[in-house]
């Protein structure tokens, strides 16, 4: 089940010196930020292409995904233990 879809575009870049200005070039970057909680990868990459279009529309030059967006990794239940509390 999806929890979470939030999705931005920025323009990345700052104002260069004057003489510089003239090499900068400005790109619009997409970041993606999505949980992709099982993994579903034929799934998970049909929504990221959903998404590489939607950035398209945006004119994105660039799209970033979270690590492991497509396979959804994670580490097992069983690495987390309790700590018990110093007396």
């Amino acid at each position: 089940m999806r929890k979470c879809i939030r999705k931005s575009i920025r323009t990345a870049g700052h104002k260069p010196e004057k003489d510089k200005e003239e090499n900068m070039h400005k790109f619009k970057v997409a970041l993606v930020q999505y949980d992709t909680a099982e993994p579903k990868n034929a799934e998970n990459t049909e929504f990221a292409i959903k998404l590489i279009r939607e950035a398209k529309r945006e004119n994105a030059d660039f799209v970033l995904f979270p690590e492991g967006f497509i396979t959804s990794y994670s580490a097992p239940n069983s690495l987390c233990i309790r700590i018990p509390a110093a007396i």
